[in-house]
């Protein structure tokens, strides 16, 4: 009991506090614990590799190293690689949603604000032009993917540093419908020529570049199923318009018009199924179909 007179209470600053600290702890360790889990499955994706694979991703890792970069936007921060001589920077659609972005380069650090000069929201790409280029060795294009090749995924952390993982092609080419990992309404967008590996990649390597054992640039990374595998797109489908860009010449946009209706997305991706996938997934509902190809497709590649 207080008596009447008896001056307010002051709240204790250091019990009001704990519970923010804490909270604040937590996340922090979560985020530790987060990194700690990522790095573990980098390294062991390098240490699967031959000792001739690993020398040999080495020497591509220190070739590549100045091309990748960071993309940072008010949206968030994603991966890229210089394309071009001329600073192009190709990287994800989803890293880049508006037209202005912040790339930024290490070993020196420098940051230069770029545009878009190009966007495919279908196919998920944007090809970016720095507005002061600097120059930067940049890996040749691969013509395309193979199976069971090794390839090297390549991302900036939000630090800068570089980090890769390694993994082999599961499925070289194939129409992927986007709404086969993401929980949305899907409205007849599919991947065009995917290529799905199994080189862990994680938040903040989206549009990060993949390459294979000879330098050369296969593609993009845009989706990541942990524990399962990543799906890229190729460059080498607009590979040649890079010079036409930092031309200033007119492009196509790679853009299907009019968008593909549900059917026929799901169609093209039954039709680049192996056999006897295709045949038991062409039986099943569409929304059946999908997920369960995917699993087949993973389980036959174990």
């Amino acid at each position: 009991h207080r008596p009447a007179d008896a001056p307010p209470e002051v709240p204790d600053q250091r019990r009001t506090r704990g519970p923010d600290l804490a909270g604040t702890g937590l996340v922090l360790l979560l985020a530790l614990l987060s990194g700690c889990a990522e790095d573990s499955l980098r390294r062991r994706s390098l240490e699967r590799l031959s000792p001739d694979e690993r020398a040999r991703a080495d020497l591509v890792a220190a070739g590549v190293a100045r091309a990748v970069v960071a993309v940072e936007t008010w949206f968030g921060q994603g991966s890229g690689i210089v394309v071009h001589p001329d600073g192009l920077v190709l990287t994800a659609a989803h890293v880049v949603p508006g037209d202005q972005a912040v790339v930024v380069f290490y070993d020196p650090p420098e940051r230069i604000e770029a545009r878009v000069l190009l966007r495919n929201p279908v196919q998920d790409f944007v090809v970016l032009r720095l507005r002061s280029p600097t120059p930067v060795p940049h890996p040749h294009i691969a013509a395309g993917a193979l199976p069971r090749q090794t390839v090297l995924a390549f991302g900036r952390d939000d630090r800068g540093a570089l980090h890769w993982s390694a993994g082999e092609v599961l499925i070289p080419r194939i129409a992927l419908p986007i709404d086969f990992a993401e929980p949305r309404p899907h409205d007849g967008r599919y991947f065009r020529d995917a290529v799905v590996h199994r080189a862990p990649c994680f938040p903040g390597d989206s549009g990060g570049p993949l390459v294979d054992l000879q330098g050369r640039l296969v593609g993009i990374d845009l989706i990541a199923r942990e524990g399962e595998a990543t799906v890229a797109i190729p460059a080498a489908p607009f590979a040649p318009w890079f010079d036409a860009l930092a031309d200033g010449d007119p492009v196509p946009s790679l853009q299907p018009t009019p968008p593909p209706g549900r059917q026929e997305a799901v169609e093209l991706f039954l039709h680049s199924l192996p056999e006897p996938i295709r045949t038991q997934a062409q039986v099943l509902p569409p929304d059946v179909a999908i997920p369960w190809a995917w699993r087949a497709l993973l389980d036959q590649s174990d």
